[in-house]
């Protein structure tokens, strides 16, 4: 007990307090490796309906490569894996318009504008966007929701 301005402070329970801070640490650690993982799930599901189709290889080429969700320092990549990859997505002037999946050699009818179903360019860059422009809120939501799994979790 300690006298503070005439008040009697006591102290209880610091090694309690420590522990409860360290549980919502690795609470809030593993709910944001997952709001991570379901943002770039949500950006990668999105990509997948604007990547132009001709073979389908560029389509089936994407992966996600996740490192330390449940760390401090959670990375999320989604790749698309084909030589042309980054052309396909970067030149606005090639012909997107979606096909069928086995048609190489036919040509679309013209350039599509980012965003459009079924064959556009930047076809990762305008879902990333499109998620990122709500931020933080949509990501504070994403947290809070996973934040409630994982402690509904733990008491269970």
């Amino acid at each position: 007990m300690a006298k503070r301005g005439g008040i009697d402070v006591n102290v209880l329970g610091l090694r309690e307090l420590a522990e409860a801070i360290e549980a919502n640490a690795r609470e809030m650690t593993v709910a944001i490796g997952a709001a991570l993982n379901d943002a770039a799930n949500a950006i990668g599901d999105a990509s997948q309906t604007l990547v132009p189709i001709d073979t389908g290889d560029l389509k089936a080429s994407m992966n996600y490569q996740r490192t330390g969700l449940t760390t401090t320092k959670p990375e999320i990549e989604i790749r698309y894996g084909t030589p042309y990859a980054l052309y396909q997505h970067e030149k606005l002037e090639l012909f997107h318009p979606a096909r069928d999946g086995n048609s190489a050699g036919r040509r679309g009818t013209g350039p599509t504008a980012p965003g459009t179903a079924g064959g556009s360019p930047k076809y990762l860059e305008f879902p990333f966007l499109e998620e990122t422009s709500q931020y933080p809120q949509k990501l504070v939501e994403r947290i809070r929701n996973r934040l409630d799994l994982v402690r509904a979790r733990g008491r269970a």
